[in-house]
């Protein structure tokens, strides 16, 4: 008879650890939101850790229901959350639910910080991965191109960054079947790479 002794550990760690955790925290810090909320996100990381990803969204919801209503929407620790959130999704394969949450973060994090922003960047790149994922091509190349002409203009030309957006919106166009298109960013992205390398 198999045993799945690798699932039974992590049943009873849900059951003996992370319930009763739950538990402690609603009702040990209910007076203090953002601790409560911190610890939740906590618990929330070590559930998903764990591959108990149902488990871990109640927490994560709370954290960030918490910290929004305390800290506001546009703040950075609520703004983790939110990240934090669209993470657990992706591990779920919810990906119309992780691109809500996205398309979220970009539109804060480019009022809040600008377009140039690092983070604003980086919201754009998730923004376009998951596009690519829900194989919304069209939509995903309009922000490989924002990101590539942003990419250009704060690090140049030959800054890996720039380069990697050459090469994934090369990708891009591969799966949309545009060979030709794809063929100049793969070619300028490799001898830029040899020359500089």
């Amino acid at each position: 008879v198999d045993v799945d002794f690798t699932g039974a550990s992590v049943r009873l760690l849900d059951t003996h650890i992370f319930k009763p955790t739950l538990e402690s925290i609603n009702t040990s810090y209910g007076d203090q939101p953002l601790v409560q909320a911190q610890l939740l996100q906590a618990l929330s990381r070590s559930l998903k850790s764990l591959g108990l990803l149902t488990e871990a969204k109640g927490p994560q919801t709370r954290a960030l229901e918490l910290r929004t209503e305390h800290l506001g929407r546009e703040h950075e620790l609520t703004l983790e959350s939110i990240r934090r959130m669209a993470d657990l999704l992706w591990s779920s394969r919810n990906f119309d639910q992780v691109l809500a949450y996205e398309e979220e973060l970009l539109e804060i994090r480019r009022r809040v910080n600008g377009n140039d922003h690092q983070k604003t960047l980086d919201e754009m790149e998730d923004v376009a991965d998951t596009l690519g994922v829900l194989a919304r091509y069209e939509e995903a190349e309009q922000y490989r191109l924002e990101l590539l002409k942003l990419s250009r203009r704060k690090w140049g030309d030959e800054h890996r960054r720039t380069l990697n957006e050459m090469e994934r919106l090369g990708e891009l166009y591969l799966k949309l079947d545009e060979y030709e298109k794809a063929l100049p960013y793969f070619r300028s992205a490799l001898e830029t790479r040899q020359r500089i390398w």
